[in-house]
């Protein structure tokens, strides 16, 4: 089980626990800040904010190809619907939330109504919804379905700027930070039994990853990566990794991404 974060200029591979890492790709120029992977194809999605493009590699960085680099403006957020096979991400800049076929093709929009600064984006694709942050005047959590039938917020009080945000499939919980209240939290999937996780203890949280009761969070200001336990939110650990500016980040591991295809009526 390994890590996978960006790093403004590159995407790099971390242990668990931090103690060996290495780089899957670079882009010098770049402002990398989104990251997920597809576990059937065993390929990394990207989104850079500067360079205004979504890329995608395989995981042993062989083999890179551009997805789109025009009707961009700054892509923030980016998450992998394994099962149904499609790309969501978020584009802060021109205030929506866009899906495509993972090659890029069929690329339609899929809101772009009542939403302002969306950052963080997650799927949960055996519930056929998908989850994003909304840092706008109205800061809130929101959900819909992939079919954009229903769309609820989720959660909308005591947030300043929600940005990153996790499913664990485990425990069937939602998990997101606040950068700006260095806050990360944790509730159901509708937005009930709420609870705060960590506070003061990382920083300017940017984002976070799930699996197996540990939570990973990410460091905007200090540039650093912590490992806490997903229950509790006690005891964050550094991980010794020497980063540029660690952004989004995902848990890759073959039960990271259960496939589960129930209810796809298959």
């Amino acid at each position: 089980m390994y890590l996978l974060f960006a790093n403004i200029v590159d995407i790099r591979q971390i242990n668990a626990d931090g103690k060996k890492s290495k780089t899957l790709l670079e882009e010098p120029r770049g402002s990398i800040i989104a990251v997920d992977y597809d576990p059937v194809q065993k390929q990394v999605y990207f989104a850079d904010k500067g360079l205004k493009r979504i890329e995608r590699a395989s995981l042993d960085g062989g083999f890179r190809e551009m997805l789109f680099s025009t009707g961009l403006d700054s892509p923030e957020g980016l998450a992998v619907d394994w099962v149904h096979r499609k790309l969501y991400w978020t584009d802060r800049g021109l205030s929506s939330i866009s899906r495509s076929d993972l090659n890029g093709l069929d690329r339609e929009i899929f809101i772009d109504k009542d939403i302002q600064k969306p950052r963080g984006i997650a799927l949960h694709p055996q519930a056929q919804k998908v989850y994003w942050t909304d840092m706008g005047s109205r800061p809130a959590v929101e959900r819909s379905g992939l079919n954009r039938d229903v769309r609820e917020v989720v959660v909308s009080t005591g947030l300043v700027s929600p940005s990153g945000l996790a499913v664990d499939h485990g425990s069937q919980r939602l998990y997101w930070c606040d950068l700006s209240r260095s806050a990360i939290e944790s509730a159901n999937l509708d937005g009930s039994d709420r609870h705060m996780l960590s506070k003061n203890q990382v920083g300017r949280p940017f984002d976070v990853a799930v699996f197996e009761n540990v939570l990973w969070v990410s460091d905007w200001d200090g540039h650093l990566l912590y490992r806490l336990d997903m229950r509790t939110g006690r005891n964050p650990e550094r991980l010794s990794d020497i980063s540029v500016q660690p952004a989004a980040l995902v848990a890759v591991h073959p039960l990271a991404k259960t496939a589960f295809y129930a209810q796809q009526g298959n």
